[in-house]
């Protein structure tokens, strides 16, 4: 499942006691517990002051912006990064421009666009593309987590295109993402800020455990 943080210009609040300010987000749900972690963490912000909107797809616009935070940047570090888009459908002015101008950037490089020169900013991330850009992250940031044959296969592994396979592969050596009650990883399925939500948890959680898997 992949990470879904959005980080869009309108955010909520946690009060003193940790409570959500998300009308959406029930104490009950299966997802709280992330997204109150990722909120808090400040990797996700809400898509108003309200609505996390947990059931939504994640955009690929979105999902770089979340990178950018989960790495530390501030809009203060990635200010002008917006030079970098050569995209025939991703302006320079939005929100999103800078957040995508530094995941292309030359030093970082985290994702590509399509051969027909466009971005789709605003098209949901798929799993296969969660996997491309979660192991070229783990790689920017320098960060080796323990790989481990003990994760199960995905069933569907057959079905993974050709350039997402390696990908796809290596991330689920980490144990960073599952596959579903089948055991498959849907590489083509669309992802919800929810699911995004549980994965960067678990992300987080393992780098920065006191006894980390990682080098």
């Amino acid at each position: 499942m992949l990470l879904s943080l959005v980080m869009t210009t309108a955010v909520g609040a946690a009060d003193g006691s940790g409570k959500l300010p998300f009308t959406d987000v029930k104490e009950t749900s299966w997802y709280t517990v992330a997204v109150r972690y990722v909120f808090e963490k400040g990797f996700m912000k809400g898509l108003s002051s309200t609505e996390f909107g947990p059931e939504k797809n994640m955009t690929r616009a979105e999902f770089v912006t979340l990178l950018s935070r989960l790495a530390g940047l501030t809009d203060e570090d990635i200010k002008g990064m917006a030079s970098n888009i050569k995209f025939t459908d991703t302006s320079k002015t939005e929100w999103y421009s800078n957040y995508i101008g530094w995941a292309v950037s030359p030093k970082v490089k985290l994702v590509d666009g399509y051969e027909n020169n466009t971005f789709k900013p605003n098209a949901p991330v798929s799993r296969a593309e969660l996997a491309t850009l979660m192991v070229r992250f783990l790689k920017y940031m320098n960060i080796t987590i323990q790989s481990s044959d003990v994760v199960a296969k995905f069933n569907d592994e057959g079905s993974f295109a050709s350039w997402a396979a390696p990908y796809i592969e290596e991330l689920r050596k980490t144990g960073l993402v599952k596959g579903d009650k089948n055991g498959n990883y849907n590489a083509d399925s669309t992802t919800t800020r929810a699911e995004i939500a549980t994965n960067i948890m678990r992300y987080d959680q393992t780098v920065n455990a006191k006894d980390p898997m990682h080098a």
